[in-house]
């Protein structure tokens, strides 16, 4: 499992342990609230005496403090182990540095700060209802009811046998048997389900402070290592929000973060997106992205084939000149080229990504290999006809799952399974293979700590081609066994949350449309290797680039 997921299910765990926290502490917090109304003064089962009502707001404040407070002190001293699991897994990515213990401290008290919060509010809440009930001379036992819900809603607990169990179910039971229950409570026993009782408050805040804190020591990460660019990661669960499903497992700069999170959708809340990210309860996180140089990788021996001669592409005479350079293009290739709308085309110190939208390409100015794969992008959508579809995803799927069976890289996955659930259940014969496929394809290279690049770096791995294409090449397997050359090897690749997202199976074969593009463009050693390794696939790209050239 890649570390940001290892991380998210950790965040996960945490979570739900403390909302169980939470929840056995308010059940607790709501019987001494009950018992203590109980001995009021009354007459004939009604209050009346308003000095006790007054002194009731000293003693649900000790209460609430006594047991409530000090419960959400206790999980909150426990962040300092959470902010040692986030370095931990940073530096899976990147030579980061820890955030100081002050900066902690302080996260932690703000943290605080939001369970004191729903303290204060609760407090005036139980106590205005004491005082009021105590005025108009309501019964003690309505009163007591009333602040059962108030601080547990649908789980408050009660004298009746049947509710006791209908309660015990709707906390442990899952599925049917538990909406059942709770259907019951709130029918019969005319429970508040979904109302502004303590519980609830209580429960997300357990999330969404463990989440914000967690955020906040990312976010302050990045800052101090200088990092713009942010991938949105976690679990796509069935009540996740749909702003969160559309942009899980995508990049994004800074800047295109705060455009995208200025608009609207349910459960959106207000604040810096690096913090408060989806929303109430949200459980997805920003993974900070590392993107060094690539330091070009010198070939041990000059390339044999013999060079091909200028081609006229049509493009941007700096564009035209980087596809020409080292040994040129197939003429083929030239010709698609200058036979298609061009796109604009823009220099990038380190990022690459084509955008069918508008159909524009940001590349890195000196490697032509990135270059192809980019202009290969933008042949495969202008083939398809619009930005939504390209010609891969409709030719590509069954020559990829073929190649994929043959090379012992196809990963069947049970139905309904989520993209991380299928990435943990990876078959192990299958990641095997693809790490016997890594080492025929990529080596190993040195990090140099000091700097905070790795020699030969490609896309953030610690890995670097054995040859001009094999990362190409290695992308492709990723996308054929979904991630696990990526994630599970430490190869060159996108990883399993990209390939197995919304748009997944156009996701694997755009990309292997891009890296066919690049290889067979420039008619190496890859191009060699990628028609051994899959042979369907690429007589079917030599179909599609053979009907239009």
């Amino acid at each position: 499992m890649a570390a940001n997921d290892d991380y998210a299910d950790f965040l996960e765990r945490l979570t739900d342990t403390h909302q169980r926290r939470l929840a056995g502490v308010l059940q607790s917090l709501e019987g001494s609230i009950a018992s203590y109304v109980n001995s009021a003064p009354d007459k004939a089962g009604k209050l009346f005496d308003l000095e006790w009502s007054l002194q009731a707001r000293q003693e649900v404040r000790r209460l609430i403090d006594v047991e409530f407070l000090s419960e959400a002190q206790g999980i909150i001293d426990g962040y300092v182990d959470v902010a040692s699991r986030q370095f931990s897994m940073l530096s899976n990515y990147g030579d980061f540095t820890r955030v100081a213990p002050e900066a902690i401290q302080a996260l932690q008290q703000l943290s605080f700060q939001g369970f004191q919060a729903i303290a204060d509010q609760q407090l005036d809440t139980l106590a205005t209802g004491i005082y009021q009930s105590t005025l108009t001379g309501r019964s003690k036992n309505d009163l007591i009811k009333e602040l059962r819900g108030q601080i547990n809603g649908v789980y408050q607990q009660a004298d009746d046998e049947e509710a006791r169990q209908l309660v015990e179910i709707a906390q442990t039971a899952t599925g049917q048997r538990q909406q059942d229950a709770i259907d019951k409570l709130h029918s019969i026993y005319a429970r508040d389900r979904l109302g502004n009782n303590m519980r609830r408050y209580a429960t997300q805040m357990a999330n969404d402070s463990l989440a914000q804190y967690s955020a906040s020591i990312t976010r302050s990460t990045a800052n101090e290592a200088g990092i713009t660019n942010f991938q949105y990661y976690g679990d796509v669960i069935r009540d996740s929000r749909d702003f969160c499903i559309n942009n899980v497992g995508k990049t994004f700069t800074e800047e295109e973060i705060q455009r995208k999170w200025e608009g609207t959708w349910a459960g959106k809340a207000p604040g810096d997106p690096f913090i408060v990210r989806g929303g109430y309860n949200c459980r997805h996180h920003w993974l900070p992205i590392v993107e060094p140089e690539v330091e070009e990788i010198e070939e041990e021996q000059p390339r044999t084939r013999g060079a091909f001669p200028k081609a006229k592409t049509g493009l941007p005479k700096q564009w035209d000149d980087l596809a020409n350079s080292d040994g040129g293009i197939r003429p083929e290739a030239a010709k698609i080229i200058e036979g298609l709308d061009k796109p604009e085309i823009k220099a990038s110190r380190a990022r690459a990504f084509y955008r069918p939208g508008t159909k524009s390409i940001s590349t890195y100015k000196k490697n032509k290999g990135v270059f192809l794969h980019e202009y290969g992008h933008h042949i495969d959508y202008d083939l398809g006809g619009s930005a939504t579809s390209t010609v891969s995803e409709a030719f590509f799927p069954d020559a990829a799952k073929s190649d994929a069976k043959k090379l012992g890289v196809f990963q069947q996955f049970s139905e309904g399974l989520s993209p991380l659930q299928k990435m943990r259940s990876r078959d192990a014969a299958v990641i095997n293979r693809v790490k016997e496929l890594r080492e025929e394809l990529m080596e190993t290279v040195p990090y140099i700590p000091k700097s905070g690049k790795w020699k030969g770096i490609v896309r953030g791995t610690t890995s670097a081609p054995k040859f001009p294409g094999a990362d190409l090449i290695s992308d492709i397997i990723d996308s054929m066994s979904q991630g696990a050359m990526y994630d599970e090897a430490r190869g060159f690749g996108h990883g399993g949350s990209y390939f197995m997202g919304r748009n997944g199976i156009q996701s694997q074969q755009t990309e292997n449309f891009a890296n066919m593009f690049s290889l067979w463009a420039q008619d190496g050693e890859g191009w060699d290797k990628a028609q051994e390794l899959f042979p369907e696939l690429t007589e079917e790209f030599l179909e599609i680039v053979g009907e239009f050239a």
